[in-house]
């Protein structure tokens, strides 16, 4: 019976560290459990094979009758995080399927796992179709729980971050709510830039590079590119030794 592999790997969310010891229940279309799983170390599981149609349906382009491809699910749960089940996983024979699940904490378990995404264009790269968002991500890469923990992370980093680059970095006297104003507007320009680029980066990445590279890759794209954007912009927010303004 021809035959494609699943590769699962675990980790936090913005893939901040792998998850070892998440159990990953393999089910087939119909519902049935034909595999567990448990995720190592490093946050990865063994390798699977699952069956799948032959290699030749999906290279006949005369053929509309047989699905070239078979469909699984997932289900992973971790003490003390969201349960993160993923439907419509393809696999196809002589082909590796690599699923990415980035985890939460429980806290946003109440949140369903949907895409929540403008404007959620559907693009395949590389053979991989994900649907490329401005702002926030489909449900294969996190939808709804991620985007919100990603946004409060976010805001309460850059709450901390204003007093700081205004009265310790650059010293400036001007008027505060003009700069907060500016600030926010700046901010929520930089995050759709970022995250544009970032869903492209997570549904891709894993296809073509090493986890750790993969990993460096997602940290740079999430931090590197939004602080050198940022600190270009603050001294145009800031600017030092201006006089205050009443």
């Amino acid at each position: 019976m021809p035959s494609g592999t699943l590769q699962v790997y675990t980790a936090l969310a913005e893939n901040a560290a792998p998850l070892p010891g998440v159990t990953v229940l393999v089910l087939n279309e119909a519902g049935t459990q034909i595999a567990r799983l448990t995720t190592n170390d490093v946050g990865s599981a063994p390798e699977l094979m699952l069956t799948a149609p032959d290699e030749a349906y999906s290279l006949d382009e005369a053929n509309t009758t047989v699905r070239p491809y078979a469909v699984y699910q997932l289900r992973a749960e971790m003490t003390g995080f969201q349960t993160i089940e993923l439907e419509g996983v393809q696999v196809f024979a002589g082909h590796q399927t690599v699923a990415r699940l980035q985890f939460l904490p429980a806290a946003f378990s109440s949140l369903p796992v949907v895409d929540f995404g403008w404007p959620g264009i559907d693009i395949t790269l590389f053979g991989e179709t994900f649907k490329w968002n401005i702002l926030g991500y489909d449900a294969a890469h996190g939808g709804l729980p991620y985007f919100c923990a990603y946004m409060i992370a976010m805001v309460i980093g850059e709450c901390i971050n204003f007093p700081i680059q205004r009265s310790f970095v650059f010293r400036s006297k001007g008027n505060l709510a003009k700069q907060i104003a500016w600030y926010v507007v700046a901010f929520c320009l930089i995050t759709c830039i970022v995250n544009s680029i970032n869903c492209v980066w997570v549904a891709v990445a894993g296809l073509l590079v090493p986890d750790f590279i993969y990993n460096i890759g997602t940290t740079i794209l999430n931090g590197g590119i939004s602080m050198v954007i940022f600190f270009f912009v603050n001294k145009v927010i800031f600017p030092e030794g201006e006089a205050k303004q009443v």
